[in-house]
């Protein structure tokens, strides 16, 4: 969001955000899968592909995402864990061309 409007919400958010990312009691890779849960079950498609990225990025694998959207569907519902796949699948083949062609 780039609006004056939203930059005090920004620096908020981003302020207590970091700061939990920042906790050592548990890694990165298995922040971005809580992540990725959470945002799957409440449906916001959008940062669920921000994050699906993200945790591609460091270094979970498109199955463990899976994995995680599987054992959320338990719990969210088959709808949105079916919206969720669907999202992991355009992020996994779009981040797979794009690291493909940067080597």
């Amino acid at each position: 969001m780039d609006s004056p409007l939203a930059k005090p919400m920004l620096a908020w958010s981003g302020e207590r955000t970091w700061d939990v990312w920042a906790r050592p009691q548990l890694d990165l890779k298995t922040r971005c899968l809580v992540n990725v849960a959470m945002l799957a079950a409440m449906g916001v498609e959008r940062e669920l592909r921000f994050h699906i990225r993200g945790a591609l990025r460091n270094g979970n694998t498109p199955e463990e995402i899976a994995e995680v959207i599987l054992q959320m569907a338990n719990y969210a519902g088959m709808p949105l864990a079916t919206e969720a796949m669907l999202a992991l699948i355009e992020v996994a083949e779009n981040y797979k061309k794009e690291t493909a062609e940067t080597g």
